[in-house]
């Protein structure tokens, strides 16, 4: 476990970097580990393993503030929520031990690479609306197993992928402010379970950590405000943006 002074040297680039993840974590749902992950990993050039340990435990933290508001909770679809669970949370925990034991560079890799795709495409289908919709339990539930083991293995996936799966399993219509907090819900106890097991494996540095939740908090608070001031389709559009984005970050950290 680290120390804070041995990040001195890169806090001018951290502290903005948690600072604007934090405002999109609590504006979008996302960001948490498809921006955070592929920023310490290829922009500051941290260890992988180091990275997905810490971040779950960040985004755990984030998402646990904003879901405490009883206004936040309101909006939430329980029903998919907990159908998700069902699946995702035996997945991060078994997922996130093979990690923390195997530490096999390459398939983390491999994993982000499949990430940075099915992020990059749902990017693009928020410019679009959806047509087809899949309201079945047993669909959240296995969607929930695929989300839990690529949470568990890279820390990426919980808000980007859960915003994806969201669109088409949620009714027709529903605002996307609710769409957001749906999706910070589900992702609440996957990063939970996933930081947890990381944490008693050791790879949790609790210096980024601090680094991280001080200026992410107070940011994400200021984003789920933003969330709700904002028109629907505008929001809709900003999502699709920061998945692209997102998709980029990825797609160049396994490939350059």
């Amino acid at each position: 476990m680290s120390i804070f002074f041995d990040y001195l040297d890169i806090i001018p680039i951290l502290l903005p970097i948690a600072m604007i993840v934090g405002f999109l974590v609590g504006a979008t749902g996302v960001g948490g580990g498809a921006v955070m992950t592929p920023a310490l990993i290829g922009v500051l050039g941290l260890p992988a393993v180091t990275v997905i340990a810490t971040d779950l435990v960040f985004a755990s933290v984030i998402k646990a503030a904003i879901n405490i508001r009883k206004a936040q909770r309101n909006l939430v679809n329980w029903r998919l929520a907990k159908g998700i669970w069902l699946g995702a949370i035996p997945a991060v925990l078994i997922a996130s031990f093979l990690v923390s034991r195997l530490r096999v560079d390459y398939l983390v890799e491999l994993l982000m690479l499949l990430v940075g795709v099915a992020v990059t495409l749902s990017g693009v289908s928020m410019f679009r609306e959806l047509k087809g919709r899949v309201t079945e339990k047993i669909g959240a539930s296995k969607f929930g197993v695929v989300l839990g083991g690529l949470v568990g293995a890279t820390s990426v996936g919980a808000g980007a992928l859960g915003m994806v799966v969201l669109r088409r399993l949620a009714p027709p219509g529903t605002p996307p402010a609710n769409l957001v907090a749906t999706d910070l819900a589900v992702a609440l106890p996957i990063a939970i379970a996933g930081g947890l097991v990381h944490l008693l494996s050791g790879s949790f540095d609790f210096g980024l950590f601090a680094l991280l939740v001080l200026p992410g908090l107070p940011a994400a608070f200021l984003g789920a405000k933003f969330s709700r001031l904002v028109k629907a389709n505008f929001l809709r559009k900003t999502l699709g943006v920061v998945l692209l984005v997102a998709g980029a970050g990825l797609f160049a950290k396994v490939l350059v």
